[in-house]
């Protein structure tokens, strides 16, 4: 982890310590671990509530999972599903949740039995236990509000982490690659490179049959992508295409329109979260308005 992130973590600590538990039952069961009281494994009730973590870490784990929903469903308004339960996967992992109970010092609290202290207080999921039971001793002593007003700042910071890390991956200050790619593209097609084996040669360099561009189709399945598919084409038909990418939404989450123009003409048009799934798209499309390809 860079000293970045856990330098950025810190201060929000400093800045949003943990809430004060005053309900003192609560409190003394918040650090403390089965191991004390050797409880029978078989046993589903005791005569009266027990009085390690596990119980809280239970509530703890659900208030946390609530939280985290919420906080998705406001933050990503135009997201699926299927993007939310990977972030939401990711913010309440025993990982990032023993991170957040570690930053705030609670494994060195943990109480266990003299045999195993040092194994609990160094375990991931020991650590993250913790942290939800505290949660939830919050929750269940100081009211909902304030439980609230502590955890989402976590989250939050959680999130951005994680948007920022997709932003490098996706192409975040990759602008430059694109242009030398572009660059190179635009060499080849002037000298005619020889096409690749993986690809058959055109019968001529105005049509195709149908048969050529079923072979096309296969070819972009295969490997390199419509957007490989696109620029070998264009290449071996001496044509230079012209791209343009722009972007819209927020810096934690931006959305990139490509389109490619073929003799000022707008013949493919593409969206997505990141810049080279758009030009993938927009090649796609426009594979298809050319006749180029066939699906």
């Amino acid at each position: 982890m860079s000293t970045i992130i856990m330098t950025r973590l810190q201060t929000l600590v400093d800045r949003n310590p943990a809430p004060l538990i005053l309900d003192t039952t609560q409190l003394s069961r918040v650090f403390n671990h089965k191991s004390l009281f050797a409880l029978p494994a078989h046993i589903e009730f005791t005569e009266s509530e027990p009085e390690d973590w596990e119980r809280l870490a239970f509530l703890g784990d659900n208030v946390l999972s609530l939280y985290t929903s919420e906080v998705l469903f406001r933050r990503y308004p135009r997201a699926k599903t299927s993007f939310l339960t990977n972030r939401k996967t990711l913010v309440v992992s025993n990982d990032q949740v023993a991170r957040l109970s570690n930053a705030y010092g609670f494994p060195n609290q943990i109480q266990a039995h003299a045999s195993q202290i040092t194994v609990v207080r160094n375990s991931v999921n020991a650590r993250a236990a913790v942290f939800e039971a505290y949660l939830a001793a919050v929750y269940l002593s100081e009211g909902t509000e304030r439980a609230e007003n502590w955890i989402k700042p976590l989250i939050d910071l959680i999130l951005t982490e994680a948007d920022e890390r997709d932003a490098s991956e996706e192409g975040e200050g990759s602008d430059e690659e694109e242009e030398e790619e572009d660059n190179i593209l635009s060499a080849q097609s002037a000298h005619m490179p020889p096409t690749p084996r993986s690809l058959p040669a055109p019968r001529s360099s105005t049509s195709m049959s149908s048969s050529t561009s079923t072979s096309y189709a296969s070819s972009a399945s295969q490997g390199g992508g419509f957007l490989a598919l696109f620029n070998q084409i264009a290449s071996q038909k001496r044509i230079f295409p012209s791209w343009e990418t722009s972007r819209t939404g927020p810096d934690h989450r931006p959305m990139f329109v490509a389109t490619v123009s073929v003799n000022g003409r707008e013949e493919g048009k593409g969206q997505a979260f990141n810049k080279q799934t758009a030009r993938h798209l927009a090649a796609k499309e426009a594979l298809r308005n050319l006749r180029w390809h066939t699906e």
